[in-house]
């Protein structure tokens, strides 16, 4: 699970796919790694992976607010997702466990980024019916895995 797409993920304002750029770049090359030795998932299984955004729906506002990434960006970021994820806001925290469910992965690894990770896995513990029977882990965001 990642949080939400971000400029990578489009192009000429068309999504293109979850995990564009540094962060499907990374995932590509760290993924088996993180599968055996961190999340230590069996190593005889063959596995579908799905890359989820919590929210599908630009967040960040790259083009709308600057064409540059700062530490604003981030605060801008946060404050977005949590309007569209939260009860208070569009509820779009909905269309994750509707899209969860249907999926129903054995696995989910909640890879949000640190500030909002709390946020998705509380609305995973509280409304994901199958969150107490498949396994569930927390890690970095992508972007960051060495």
């Amino acid at each position: 699970i990642l949080e939400a797409p971000h400029k990578d993920e489009y192009f000429h304002n068309i999504p293109i796919r979850p995990a564009n750029g540094r962060t499907g770049d990374r995932i590509e090359a760290k993924i088996g790694d993180r599968a055996y030795n961190r999340w230590n998932l069996p190593k005889n299984f063959d596995y579908v992976v799905h890359i989820m955004n919590a929210v599908q729906y630009q967040c960040s506002c790259y083009k709308v607010l600057h064409d540059f990434y700062s530490s604003e960006s981030h605060t801008n970021r946060n404050q977005v997702f949590k309007l569209l994820f939260g009860n208070n806001g569009f509820k779009l925290n909905r269309d994750f466990i509707d899209r969860l469910e249907n999926l129903s992965p054995y696995y989910v690894i909640n890879c949000v980024t640190k500030q909002l990770k709390k946020t998705v896995g509380d609305e995973m513990k509280n409304n994901y019916s199958l969150y107490n029977k498949n396994k569930y882990e927390e890690d970095d965001h992508p972007s960051c895995w060495k």
